[in-house]
Parts: C-alpha cells; sequence; structure tokens
C-alpha cells in the first residue's frame, strides 16, 4: 500500500514537472519572439488567438472538466459540477470570444476609462457568470462535508490568482501607452494564467487520486506563517463522513 501511494506520488510530481515546464516553454519562446529575430511566426505567442501556447491551454481547461466529472462521481458532491461549468465557460469564452464582443455590440457598451467596448463587455459577462457560478457553489457547500470545503477553499485560492491574472493585467496590458510595456505585460499576464491553471489542475488530479488530505487550507497555512490567528476548521482526517473515509481506506 505504501509503495502504490509513493508511485501516485511520484507520477503527480512529474505530471506537475510537465506542466510548468510546458508553460515555461512557452513562456522563453515568447520572450524570444519579442526580442530576437529567430522566428517572426506569431502563433509561438503566448497572447496569440488559437496559438500553441492557447491550444495547450485549452487542453488543461479539457483536463480539468473531465477529471473533476471524475471526482463528482467518486465523491458524490454536487459542489464539483460548478466547478465543471465554470471551467466549461473559460474555456467556450477563451476559444470563441464572442461573449464580450457580442454584448458591446448588442447594448452598444462606450470606451470607459481607457478600456475598449469589447473589454468592459468581457469584464462585465466574466463578472456575471463567474458570481453566479461561485453563489451557486457556496449554496452547495452548505451540504458539503468538511473536507469538500477545505478542497474548494483551495480550488478558489487558485482561481483567484488566475482572475488577478487575467483581469488586473489583462486591464493594464490595454491601458499602457508603451508598445514595449504592453508586450511585457501582456506575456506576464498569459504567463500568470498558464501557471495558475497547471496549479489548479495538478491540485485536482492530486484530490482525485486521493493523494491530497488537507487537515487546512491554503490561505489558513499562509496565516499561520504569518502568525495571524488560525481560523477555525474541521481537519480532513478527523471527519467521519463516507467521502473522509473513502481517502483514509484508500491506502
Amino acid at each position: 500500500m505504501k509503495t502504490n501511494k509513493t508511485n501516485t506520488l511520484s507520477y503527480i510530481g512529474l505530471c506537475l514537472f510537465l506542466l510548468l515546464g510546458t508553460d515555461l516553454m512557452f513562456i522563453v519562446v515568447d520572450i524570444v519572439f519579442h526580442t530576437t529575430n529567430l522566428t517572426t511566426h506569431k502563433v509561438y505567442c503566448v497572447e496569440t488567438d488559437r496559438g500553441y501556447a492557447e491550444m495547450y491551454q485549452y487542453l488543461k481547461f479539457i483536463g480539468l472538466i473531465l477529471v473533476l466529472g471524475l471526482l463528482t462521481f467518486k465523491s458524490k458532491e454536487k459542489v464539483f459540477v460548478g466547478w465543471m461549468l465554470l471551467f466549461a465557460y473559460f474555456l467556450v469564452d477563451d476559444a470563441f470570444k464572442f461573449t464580450g464582443i457580442k454584448l458591446a455590440a448588442t447594448f452598444q457598451l462606450p470606451s470607459l476609462l481607457g478600456l475598449r467596448p469589447q473589454d468592459l463587455g468581457e469584464l462585465l459577462v466574466f463578472g456575471s457568470v463567474g458570481s453566479l457560478t461561485l453563489f451557486m457553489m457556496l449554496f452547495v457547500q452548505f451540504k458539503s462535508t468538511h473536507s469538500t470545503k477545505v478542497i474548494t477553499a483551495d480550488m478558489l485560492f487558485y482561481l483567484m490568482i488566475f482572475a488577478f491574472f487575467g483581469i488586473f493585467f489583462d486591464m493594464i496590458h490595454v491601458l499602457i501607452g508603451n508598445p514595449n510595456a504592453a508586450i511585457a505585460f501582456g506575456t506576464i499576464e498569459d504567463a500568470g494564467e498558464m501557471v495558475a491553471i497547471s496549479l489548479l489542475f495538478h491540485f485536482v488530479l492530486k484530490t482525485f487520486l486521493g493523494a491530497h488530505m488537507p487537515e487546512t487550507s491554503i490561505l489558513n497555512k499562509m496565516a499561520m506563517l504569518l502568525r495571524f490567528k488560525k481560523l477555525p476548521e474541521t481537519h480532513y482526517l478527523n471527519t467521519s463522513t463516507e467521502y473522509d473515509h473513502q481517502y483514509q481506506n484508500q491506502y
């Protein structure tokens, strides 16, 4: 049993190495594209629509949806369905990019604070869909196990990192006037999104395979490191529900 657990952890570690390694490769290639004349094909840029890096990001979204589906079936926790819907929206919106443009054209949104109408439309759609989905998940959370609540809190932590780069750096990318600085912020934006989704995919995969048994959330651990008062939270291994026992008895 111990050997199986060690092998599982090794495979999961290798998966994270490959995910982040591929992210780093695309980031380096993007920097080479913008700073040298070695290649002129924009398909290598991380910000290029339907480029290699963006297609790789689509694969991670699809992988997240599939693993979350398996986790839903295994755990019988409905909150993971909400996560599946949220990432399905990210995938469709990122792949087709029609929601923000269509909303801006339909309601004739104005330019605001230097943002283009389509940028404002994208922010409104993202905020509306994200808020609705998170509200639904929080409602379902009341009936979830304590361990599932900790897992969801950790997933929200990674989602906040993704949103930070996708919204904050995206706005700077649009607003900034200097072309070179805009390119730099564009690369940081997409690189941050890629790494955040890789970390989230690794986390969800680790949870599904039973190699992740959190006793407290990431934010709580950060608070402990900063010597803040520890937030009250039930430890993962101390709960007595069927879902928790399923993970405890796996090894």
